[in-house]
């Protein structure tokens, strides 16, 4: 594995897209993200773990991630799995309602009277490129105020953080 990659970020409309390639196939790639024990061992920023990580795996079907950061706060990420295509799409549902009240002050603070848009979604493709697979994450957002915000409190440093752990995962499971 070479040193870190950057990821792109592009804003479009109520949404950005963050595209990054890893080296390592697609079947591998995507079990990262939809095994609950490979997605709770890169999901999170640095120093982040995730004790406890559940997805069922189908249109409809519920997930739980929480991430703990390394204060020991809580950062629960629950939804709804909308859309399966294996092994190149997946798109889910994301609710932070039960992130610790200090997150929602923040973004409360940056968005003003208006309150908190809804709702969130997370579109990942998934593509071969061979030996390697290109990801791309779009992040869709009630409107385009929200998704600055997101933006501005640490979503794309979050993002590529653990995009850098999941590196060390897909290299550590492809040389096992």
């Amino acid at each position: 594995m070479s040193g870190p990659r950057k990821v792109g970020l592009e804003l479009d409309g109520t949404a950005f897209r963050l595209v990054r390639e890893f080296d390592a196939p697609r079947a591998l790639v995507w079990r990262a993200w939809t095994e609950p024990a490979m997605l709770g061992a890169w999901f999170g920023p640095h120093g982040f773990s995730c004790p406890a990580c559940n997805v069922e795996l189908r249109p409809g079907g519920s997930y739980r991630i929480v991430m703990r950061g390394p204060d020991g706060v809580d950062y629960p990420i629950t939804g709804q799995v909308l859309e399966v295509r294996p092994p190149e799409r997946l798109v889910m549902s994301v609710l932070l309602d039960e992130h610790p009240a200090a997150f929602h002050a923040a973004l409360a603070q940056e968005r003003g009277a208006g309150g908190l848009a809804r709702p969130l979604t997370w579109e990942v493709t998934v593509e071969d490129l061979g030996a390697r697979t290109r990801v791309t994450v779009v992040n869709r957002f009630g409107d385009a105020t929200e998704r600055d915000i997101h933006v501005k409190v640490g979503a794309y440093d979050g993002w590529s953080q653990s995009f850098e752990k999941l590196d060390r995962v897909l290299d550590e499971r492809s040389t096992a």
